[in-house]
C-alpha cells in the first residue's frame, strides 16, 4: 500500500523540524558555553568563521524547508 500525501508531509516535516532543532540544541549545549571562556576577539572571530561554514546548500535547505514542510502538512491536512 503507497502512503498517503499526509503521511509523507509529516515524515519530511518531523525529519526537516528535528534536523533543525537538532543543531539549534547542540549549538546552545556546546558552542554557546565554550563562547564564554573565550576572549571577545576569539568569540568574534570564531562565530565568523562558524557562519562563513553553516552557508552551504545543505543547511539553507533544511533551514528553508522545515517551516514550508510544517505549512504544507497543515494544508495537506486541512
Amino acid at each position: 500500500m503507497l502512503p498517503s500525501v499526509l503521511t509523507i508531509c509529516l515524515l519530511i516535516t518531523i525529519v526537516l523540524n528535528g534536523l533543525l532543532a537538532g543543531l539549534f540544541f547542540a549549538f546552545s549545549i556546546a558552542i554557546i558555553p565554550g563562547f564564554r571562556r573565550v576572549d571577545d576577539g576569539t568569540y568574534v572571530r570564531s562565530f565568523r568563521a562558524i557562519n562563513t561554514a553553516i552557508l552551504n546548500p545543505v543547511f539553507l535547505l533544511v533551514f528553508c524547508l522545515a517551516p514550508l514542510s510544517a505549512v504544507a502538512t497543515a494544508v495537506v491536512r486541512l
